[in-house]
C-alpha cells in the first residue's frame, strides 16, 4: 500500500488555509477513480509533526497518490512533499497505527530511513490525535 503527503495551497478567496493532506491507501484499486485513500488534513508539514490534532476528510480517489497541479472547482492546487509505502498495523474506528516508509528522495531530513510509526486516536467527530511513536 502507498501513501502521499500533499501540500494543498488554497486560493486567496478561500476561507480555509493552506494545509497538508495525508493520504493513506487502505485497499487495492482498479481505477484511479476508486476511493481507496483515507485522508487527513494537517496544519503542519511532515518535518514538524510530533503530536497534533488533525481532521479526517472523506475518502479520496487513488489518482491523488500521484496527482500534482490545480484542483477543479477553484479549490487550489496540490504539490507532493512526501511519498512512499504505508504498512498497516491496525486500522479501526478508534485507533489506527501504521508505519510510513518514505521514498529516500522525497523525505524530510529528520524522517527515519527505516520508517516512522504513527498512531492516530479518535478524539471526537472528525478530529483525530496524531502521535509519532519510536521509529519502526
Amino acid at each position: 500500500m502507498r501513501f502521499a503527503v500533499l501540500q494543498h495551497t488554497l486560493p486567496t478567496t478561500s476561507i480555509r488555509v493552506t494545509h497538508w493532506d495525508l493520504l493513506l491507501q487502505f485497499a487495492e484499486y482498479r481505477s484511479k477513480d476508486d476511493k481507496c485513500l483515507d485522508c487527513f488534513e494537517l496544519s503542519l508539514p511532515p518535518a514538524q509533526w510530533s503530536s497534533l490534532l488533525i481532521s479526517r476528510l472523506p475518502s479520496h480517489r487513488a489518482l491523488y497518490l500521484e496527482y500534482v497541479g490545480p484542483i477543479s472547482g477553484d479549490r487550489g492546487s496540490v504539490e507532493q512533499v512526501m511519498v512512499g509505502e504505508v504498512q498497516w498495523h491496525s486500522r479501526d474506528e478508534n485507533v489506527t497505527e501504521f508505519d510510513l516508509i518514505a521514498d529516500p528522495n522525497r523525505r524530510p531530513e529528520h524522517w527515519p530511513a527505516s520508517g516512522q510509526r504513527i498512531k492516530l486516536t479518535h478524539a471526537e467527530k472528525d478530529r483525530w490525535f496524531l502521535q509519532l511513536l519510536a521509529p519502526s
